[in-house]
């Protein structure tokens, strides 16, 4: 589930070259999720390490995450909060969910 959050991340990912020869590589509307290296490869790998240092933060301060959607659940009288990703593929809608750990918020 976190994996297919990333991978659509990764699709909106600008690079460029800066001046010194470096790679630089940030996601559109994801405030602070930049990295920078030497090769591309490197570059993309930091990205990757930092969106998922991001998104784990975000989950523990319970905020929100662009593209997740809070909901939440009971079984058996216990309440599960839930960031629900609305995925697109060619065919029809599916959702994953991925388990809150915020106790920050009440969904």
């Amino acid at each position: 589930m976190i994996t297919q959050y990333i991978q659509a991340q990764f699709k909106k990912v600008r690079y460029k070259i800066l001046e010194d020869g470096t790679y630089f590589g940030e996601i559109p509307g994801l405030k602070g999720v930049w990295a920078s290296a030497k090769n591309l490869e490197d570059c993309r790998r930091g990205l990757q390490e930092v969106l998922e240092e991001w998104i784990l933060l975000k989950l523990a301060d319970g905020d929100s995450i662009p593209g997740l959607y809070p909901v939440s659940a009971k079984k058996n009288g216990t309440a599960f909060n839930f960031c629900v990703m609305e995925m697109v593929n060619r065919q029809n809608r599916c959702c994953c969910a991925i388990p809150s750990f915020s106790r920050k918020r009440r969904f």
